[in-house]
């Protein structure tokens, strides 16, 4: 548990499927968004290490399945796709609430359905493969579902409706006829998971070995310092160079409305295909690179930091 969404450190405690079933069938009035994130408390079904704070990297394993619906799918829809085991189910705050416009989507969202569904698991997942195997997941039964609720320091708001009256529905599905079982097992998932990451640690060594080899075959500068000063400045001052050390890191270039980037360049510190830099656009953003999880990884460094780390010459 979190006291609230700027909290940061976890409050353990041990749960039966009985008790999560019954809290999520409670939901609390918060009139605004803003009083939620102050006063609402969040829970997260993953056991952390002991004495840690919030963040992925502290976080041992998953012990629950939890899918966020805010694309309007029915909660008959959800609930039949997950029909094969024990799972609980409650609208989430949205619901039924439609969004004003926005300069992203001019003609605002209709009332729709948002809702959410939890799993418990036979055996717990491993934090370190749990986001491959979300992926697995979403690109499955879990399609439809939020698909960036992937990592495992995830925290979930307990059950809020925005006014007295406000619709809510929850259910607990018991294909058995009671919460002891069928529960859903990952554990060929969560193998699988772990033969991907090592197989794509295999490839990234292997890139960097094939990139090495080619800095090698190069005409190089006289010295280190040289070559890295060159390698800076190529990095500051040429689009090209930009874009070519995403390439050899094994990222993409695309097209946004501002230009070329980088994408899909394996995080240093939480070894997810999420890093980005800018090509063309101008501005210091150019010199820097970020992981896209501001929230549970934060990560970011200049580019020729990378390509020095990568044996990169350009």
């Amino acid at each position: 548990m979190f006291r609230r969404l700027s909290a940061t450190e976890p409050m353990g405690r041990d749960v039966t499927v009985e008790a999560i079933a019954a809290r999520l069938g409670r939901a609390a009035v918060c009139p605004s968004r803003q009083e939620r994130e102050r006063t609402v408390p969040l829970w997260s079904p993953v056991r952390y290490r002991e004495g840690t704070t919030r963040a992925s990297r502290n976080v041992e394993e998953v012990h629950w399945l939890v899918l966020d619906y805010d694309d309007g799918t029915p909660a008959a829809v959800a609930r039949e796709r997950w029909s094969g085991w024990v799972h609980i189910g409650h609208t989430s705050y949205s619901h039924m609430q439609g969004r004003p416009p926005t300069k992203r989507c001019p003609d605002g969202r209709p009332p729709a359905p948002a809702l959410r569904v939890v799993l418990p698991l036979r055996e717990p997942v491993p934090a370190d493969v749990w986001s491959e195997v979300m992926r697995g997941i979403l690109g499955g039964l879990g399609r439809d579902a939020d698909s960036k609720c992937i990592d495992p320091a995830r925290m979930f708001y307990v059950p809020v409706i925005a006014s007295e009256g406000a619709p809510f529905e929850h259910w607990v599905h018991t294909p058995a006829g009671g919460l002891d079982g069928p529960w859903l097992c990952l554990a060929d998932e969560a193998a699988a998971a772990r033969q991907a990451i090592i197989d794509r640690d295999r490839e990234r060594e292997e890139r960097r070995e094939e990139a090495r080899r080619r800095s090698r075959e190069r005409d190089q500068v006289a010295t280190r310092t040289d070559r890295d000063r060159e390698v800076r400045r190529r990095l500051l001052e040429d689009p090209a160079a930009r874009l070519a050390l995403g390439e050899a890191m094994g990222g993409n270039v695309v097209e946004r409305t501002g230009g070329r980037m980088v994408i899909g360049v394996l995080c240093p510190h939480c070894s997810r295909p999420d890093v980005f830099w800018f090509g063309d656009v101008g501005g210091g953003g150019l010199r820097r690179a970020r992981c896209n999880h501001r929230n549970s990884c934060g990560w970011e460094g200049h580019l020729w930091q990378l390509a020095a780390d990568h044996g990169i010459t350009l």
